[in-house]
């Protein structure tokens, strides 16, 4: 880990050296799928002089299995990162997840459902993500019932301008909020875009997803 770390005793303090060399650290332990590795550096300074205490948990061999369907390498890689970072399980699946959700979206895999269980034995942890992807559709319509002062094509280019086609059904929220801010900015102080409603037909592979608007009067 010293030579990791790359800190000498006598030599002048170096936060960025010494941020690196924790990087290194964490790289290491990843390498190793110890991806809970915690390292933590403790600074403490007497009379021009500073000490530093370095800790380190490696924690368990963490082993991602993804299943019911294949998953890019790239994302997989992704996915190990999150759960690097994060903090305790169930964030961590909550953003692996997340990331599933998010690419199975892009393939136009809109209904899917994904379930994550862990285990532990030996100094060993095993994730496994169990993806029911459901069906891939072709044509999906995003309206907006009750739109009427602005048009439902602005309201989809706005979606498409904000990035926010996945939120569409992985945050809708994040969707609805954005909306309902629109609407305020050009007058509507009292509209209200609620959550969508998903008409999607798994045999046609097609559907429609609808937002109600109550658009209210412009100021």
């Amino acid at each position: 880990l010293a030579d990791k770390l790359k800190a000498k005793p006598g030599k002048r303090y170096d936060y960025i050296k010494l941020r690196k060399g924790l990087d290194r650290i964490e790289e290491m332990y990843a390498e190793e799928n110890r991806l809970e590795a915690q390292v933590r550096l403790r600074r403490e300074q007497k009379e021009g002089v500073v000490d530093l205490d370095l800790n380190v948990k490696a924690g368990p061999i963490v082993d991602l299995v993804f299943e019911g369907i294949s998953v890019p390498g790239d994302l997989q890689e992704k996915v190990r990162e999150s759960w690097q970072q994060g903090v305790f399980d169930i964030q961590r699946a909550d953003d692996a997840k997340r990331l599933l959700q998010n690419w199975l979206v892009e393939e136009k895999y809109l209904q899917s459902k994904i379930e994550h269980q862990v285990s532990e034995a030996d100094g060993r942890k095993r994730v496994t993500f169990d993806i029911n992807a459901g069906p891939q559709f072709e044509d999906v319509e995003i309206a907006f019932d009750g739109a009427q002062g602005m048009k439902p094509s602005k309201l989809r280019d706005v979606i498409d301008d904000q990035k926010l086609e996945n939120d569409v059904y992985v945050a809708p929220a994040r969707v609805t909020d954005m909306l309902t801010r629109l609407y305020q900015e050009f007058g509507y102080l009292d509209a209200e875009v609620k959550a969508p409603k998903y008409e999607l037909n798994a045999q046609t592979r097609t559907g429609k997803v609808i937002f109600p608007v109550n658009e209210g009067p412009q100021y």
